[in-house]
């Protein structure tokens, strides 16, 4: 019996051993740098099923069955030599520092004979049967995507204050977090921005998924998570999930797919392996490299099944070369598996994006994650199904920020809060914030737009002024106000704004609006949108010069997104025109006031468009977008002028884009709109072309042209503007080392213009049309306009992104040069952008 017992006791306690686990935990990052390798593959060599992938800070923590042990560590990832390290049971306690060796793959000639390089026929295979894995294109389905967001400062700095702040920020986060004694080092990463999600998604067929947000929860560190920056942070539309298209889009960069049509063009590609197991899948492992290393283009591994030809698996990144301002580092990977419902779906996307090098800023730690659940048979009502989405996340939180696992996602949200509030940290968020969009955030209003506080020109002289906005704590209502006089012209000048939300995700919004202002005429235009720093810069200086007006004008504005690509937009108007400054116009250059009620109605596209809302509810089309925006007008008025009453019809179409490849090298801006008057009326009324008379570049106006000459009632203008992104000064010698001292790129851009009046408009409007030579005061209040077969064609060329702040450029105006008026044939252009 006791030998029984024994031998009883050993068996159980053998098992005992061989059922334990051991917990391994680590940390990856590069040789001699320290930097943490993100996303970095670790697992056993015995069992490569027995593994983890790094976390945004490099660290890992992996389970061993002890039956596993002792055996060699595999640690991988792109770009960097592979490591293998032994390990034991002994050891699987400690704190594992692994170090990669960045290599550079030398790629040995090949020598095509009889066939052609082998992995050029996978990929194309791959491509060609996408179809199979791309969701758009699957019908009958729904499923749940999880979207998770979270970008934290790091490496403060060395400077006394510095560390103080970063010492002020360890305490409060602290309380949130259970961060271990040994990482507490008064340089703790810090948390400025943390958005979750959950969208419904249904899939149509023919391209067409139906996306529709079921929560979604962000904030910021001292700036509005729901302005554009916290829109395009946290909006899952903005996350990368679908190489095969032409074009990825990383910050505001369009940059081509390893997958696209068109991968040939931009990229080499090499058959590494073809016996690679991922779980019981046997597949081709293929090495792909940008043709052009100072181009912007990704390099990484693509593994695809040599069963049915499918992509299983993405490793990429942008190399150091890739010119993009401020990003130090971007890593993606993505896993795709076959379905219940027999085709491929993603499973999981993880990126992080690492931005350093801002004048004044810390490094800048971009992280995102992305979780479709596994689709399921059949369509869903929204109301039915969101009862069906846990309250917390399923993802499971970005974890080892601070080598601790957060599981609740709200730990974030509390402590950025925080942070906001009661950290010198959050309050140099909350200048800067205010310093880019205008406005002094308070806890029930924002003070602003400071732009509007003092001004100073010609014809007000000097203008003090002070506004307002505020939401007052509700979800669905915006206010704006603003008030301010001139010291010299006595006039009052305000704004009046409210607009109720309906829906932010569809841009469902019912506005009215008050404005009584004085401008220049040309910023007044239908169809004018200008931005708020245009409009106050040309109320500075020389107004008089501008042909201004006093203008008060009643707006009532509603706008839906109908459909996923579809906007639909109705406006009513109800304004007045008085023209200022007429004791410095002749008599006979006077035009009387002008009264008009007018309405217009909408219809804006773009396939799987990403335009946001800023705060104002203003649609901003932010960085680089797949595809154009084409938008169509018409507005039906009736006008009161001289104790006439005139009808008209105005319609106006438009083109643009920006940041879009058409070229092979660069990336390309453009903006085009034709459009036409039907009747005749005063030249307040018809189209009045934006010039710039300044030595500072002015977005959306024709750079050479005076600030008012040109009038038409049937126009077409068009402005096209290349950045060639280093791709030509990166190559040259010389201008290689401009490039790397100054990080300047050439860029060039056209003004093209081409319209006129007819005889109707021309005979109306006769007393206002330039006959005689005047100089630029007698030119203020008379106009020219464009003669049949001659079009207005200006190009301007010079350098952007010096030292990442300015840019200058040159320009030429080659017609319409000998007008009875000043003009300048060459002048230029000063600009201040920040830009990727």
């Amino acid at each position: 019996m006791p030998k029984l017992l024994l031998v009883l006791f050993a068996i159980l306690f053998s098992s005992a051993v061989c059922a334990q686990n051991f917990t391994l935990k680590g940390r990856v990052s590069e040789l001699g740098t320290e930097e943490s390798i993100p996303f970095a593959n670790v697992y056993l060599k015995s069992n490569p099923m027995v593994g983890a992938e790094t976390g945004p800070q490099g660290d890992f923590k992996m389970l061993i069955p002890a039956e596993n042990l002792p055996d060699s560590l595999i640690v991988k990832f792109i770009g960097y030599r592979s490591q293998s390290i032994a390990i034991s049971a002994d050891m699987v306690e400690d704190f594992l520092k692994v170090h990669l060796e960045f290599e550079r793959q030398e790629l040995t000639e090949v020598v095509f004979k009889a066939k052609e390089n082998p992995a050029f026929e996978i990929i194309r295979e791959c491509i060609r049967r996408s179809e199979g894995q791309v969701q758009r294109f699957q019908e009958g389905w729904h499923g749940t995507r999880k979207n998770e967001s979270l970008l934290y400062m790091k490496d403060l700095g060395d400077r006394e204050l510095y560390k103080r702040m970063g010492k002020e920020a360890e305490k409060i986060i602290s309380e949130y977090y259970d961060i271990p004694e040994d990482v507490r080092s008064g340089n703790l990463p810090i948390p400025i921005f943390a958005a979750e999600g959950t969208t419904l998604r249904q899939g149509r067929g023919g391209g067409q998924v139906l996306e529709e947000n079921i929560s979604n929860t962000r904030k910021g560190m001292g700036f509005d998570a729901q302005s554009i920056f916290g829109a395009v942070l946290g909006d899952q539309r903005y996350r990368i999930d679908n190489l095969f298209q032409n074009n990825v889009i990383v910050l505001d960069k369009a940059i081509a797919s390893p997958l696209s049509n068109f991968w040939r063009a931009n990229y080499n590609m090499w058959l590494m392996d073809s016996t690679e197991v991922i779980g019981a899948d046997v597949t081709y492992k293929i090495l792909f490299e940008p043709k052009i290393r100072s181009g912007i283009f990704f390099e990484g591994y693509l593994w695809i099944n040599k069963a049915d030809y499918a992509l299983l698996r993405v490793e990429m990144k942008l190399p150091n070369t890739s010119g993009i301002n401020f990003l130090e580092g971007f890593f993606y990977t993505q896993s795709f598996y076959k379905n219940q419902l027999g085709y491929y779906q993603s499973s999981q996307v993880n990126y992080q994006q690492r931005i350093s090098g801002i004048p004044g800023v810390p490094k800048i730690m971009m992280n995102f994650s992305v979780n479709d659940l596994e689709a399921a048979q059949g369509y869903v009502e929204v109301e039915s199904f969101r009862t069906d989405i846990p309250a917390e996340s399923t993802i499971g939180a970005m974890d080892t920020m601070f080598n601790v696992t957060v599981t609740d996602f709200s730990q974030h949200i509390k402590a950025i809060s925080a942070m906001e509030n009661r950290s010198s940290i959050g309050l140099v968020s909350k200048v800067v914030n205010a310093m880019t969009s205008g406005f002094f955030d308070g806890d029930r209003y924002d003070v602003g737009n400071y732009l509007g506080f003092l001004l100073y020109n010609n014809v007000e002289g000097l203008r003090l002024g002070l506004g307002a906005r505020s939401t007052f704590g509700t979800k669905h209502w915006y206010f704006r106000g603003y008030g301010g006089y001139g010291l010299k012209d006595h006039h009052f000048k305000s704004l009046l704004s409210t607009k109720y939300i309906f829906s932010r995700e569809d841009y469902h919004v019912l506005g009215i609006q008050y404005i009584n202002d004085l401008m220049p005429l040309s910023m007044s235009q239908f169809g004018a949108d200008p931005y708020e720093l245009n409009l106050r810069f040309t109320q500075w200086g020389n107004l008089a010069i501008r042909n201004p007006f006093y203008i008060e004008k009643v707006d009532i504005d509603y706008s839906l997104r109908f459909n996923r690509d579809w906007i639909f937009t109705a406006n009513g108007r109800m304004y007045h025109l008085e023209q200022a400054n007429q004791e410095a116009i002749s008599e006979i250059e006077r035009i009387g006031k002008i009264k008009t009620f007018e309405g217009n109605v909408g219809l804006r596209w773009s396939f799987e468009d990403k335009t946001v809302a800023n705060k104002n509810f203003r649609l901003i089309r932010n960085g680089a977008q797949r595809f154009p925006v084409l938008e169509l007008k018409y507005a039906y008025g009736v006008a009161d002028y001289q104790s006439e009453t005139l009808p008209y019809h105005r319609l106006i179409f438009n083109l643009r884009n920006n940041n879009s490849p058409l070229l092979l090298f660069g990336e390309t801006s453009y903006n085009i709109t034709v459009g036409k008057v039907f009747n005749p009326l005063p030249y307040p009324l018809l189209n009045v072309h934006q010039g710039n008379g300044s030595l500072a570049y002015l977005v959306g106006t024709s750079q050479m042209m005076n600030s008012f000459e040109f009038v038409s009632d049937q126009f077409v203008t068009a402005n096209v503007k290349h950045y060639f992104n280093g791709t030509i000064m990166g190559r040259i010698p010389g201008l290689r080392w401009l490039n790397k001292v100054t990080k300047a790129r050439i860029l060039i851009e056209g003004d093209f213009a081409w319209g006129g009046l007819s005889d109707e408009n021309k005979l109306l409007n006769e007393n206002y049309l330039v006959k005689a030579a005047r100089n630029a005061e007698e030119a203020q209040a008379s106009f020219a306009t464009f003669e049949p077969g001659t079009p207005y064609v200006s190009f301007g060329y010079g350098l952007e992104n010096i030292f990442r702040l300015f840019f200058i450029q040159y320009w030429h105006r080659f017609t319409y040069l000998n007008q009875p008026y000043p003009v300048s044939r060459g002048s230029f252009k000063v600009g201040f952008a920040v830009k990727f």
